[in-house]
């Protein structure tokens, strides 16, 4: 993991060192939660709740061409994930929850429109991110439903928001953004369930950018 990280951070370099780039800071109150497919005839999985978490981290947009920029970053990404599970309808409901930690790089192409007022643009943003865990917990020791989490998860990105123009060079952008999962992120479960565990997070984004 290490060795991703420290070649990621090269290729950055790399790229910011070779192109015009504005270097942001991203703060991000987020929404996370998750879906819960549930292919067991036994059993009745089903989403326990949200959390509310931070999302902050710097971000590079890349110049592509007029409007286009290329949108990466290193941002650090904690994750809620609850999950509920009942045997039939007179059985005791188990309820667990589970903190997990990213290292989000986002990988995104971010449009932008001509002025629509002075100093002022709306964005777009599409594309997708690659999330490193490095940090999980249960919020019991004895939770049991999911024993292991994989060390990669991938979303779909999609956002929109307001580009303010404060400076010569510094713009501030305020906007949603949603991450689907694509992944299982469930690596190991009691007694191999046949489930699938997705994450999802909402994020309002707020960046200064030089």
């Amino acid at each position: 993991m290490r060795q991703l990280l420290a070649v990621t951070f090269f290729m950055v370099v790399a790229l910011t060192a070779q192109a015009q780039v504005s270097i942001g800071i991203k703060v991000a109150p987020a929404l996370s939660t998750n879906r819960v497919t549930n292919k067991e005839l036994d059993y009745d999985f089903s989403t326990n709740g949200l959390g509310a978490r931070l999302v902050i981290g710097p971000t590079f947009d890349i110049y592509l061409a007029d409007n286009y920029d290329f949108h990466t970053g290193i941002l650090f990404v904690p994750k809620y994930v609850g999950i509920s599970r009942r045997f039939n309808a007179t059985d005791a409901e188990v309820k667990e929850r589970y903190k997990l930690q990213y290292l989000q790089i986002p990988l995104a192409l971010k449009l932008y429109t001509d002025e629509i007022a002075i100093d002022k643009k709306i964005y777009f943003v599409i594309g997708g991110t690659t999330d490193i865990k490095i940090y999980e917990e249960p919020s019991r020791p004895s939770n049991f439903l999911i024993t292991d989490f994989r060390t990669f998860d991938f979303t779909a990105l999609i956002g929109a928001g307001l580009q303010l123009r404060v400076g010569p060079g510094t713009t501030i952008e305020a906007g949603f953004s949603y991450g689907r999962g694509l992944v299982n992120i469930a690596r190991d479960t009691d007694n191999n369930l046949n489930h699938t565990l997705k994450n999802d997070m909402l994020n309002l984004d707020l960046t200064i950018k030089f």
